[in-house]
């Protein structure tokens, strides 16, 4: 998944740790986000408010793909 995410967070000025302390996640979970890695959408939105930005500006190209799981989630959820 290609990303902004350590752009951000360098503009920010949060350490990879400073980040994923303010987020729940650990030093290496975030690295492994800024290399690509794949993003759970409770976490995306936790990094995103965080960094101050919307999912879509972190994760461009994937942001259709991550609102309609999130929409699919919603629907499961109600009764």
């Amino acid at each position: 998944m290609t990303n902004n995410l350590k752009k951000l967070r360098k503009e920010a000025k949060l350490s990879l740790e400073k980040l994923g302390e303010q987020c729940g996640l650990r030093k290496s979970s975030v690295w492994v986000l800024e290399q690509g890695g794949n993003v759970l959408l409770h976490n995306a939105y936790a990094i995103a408010g965080t960094l101050h930005c919307t999912v879509q500006d972190i994760w461009p190209d994937e942001t259709e793909f991550i609102e309609e799981v999130k929409i699919i989630k919603t629907r499961v959820r109600k009764p």
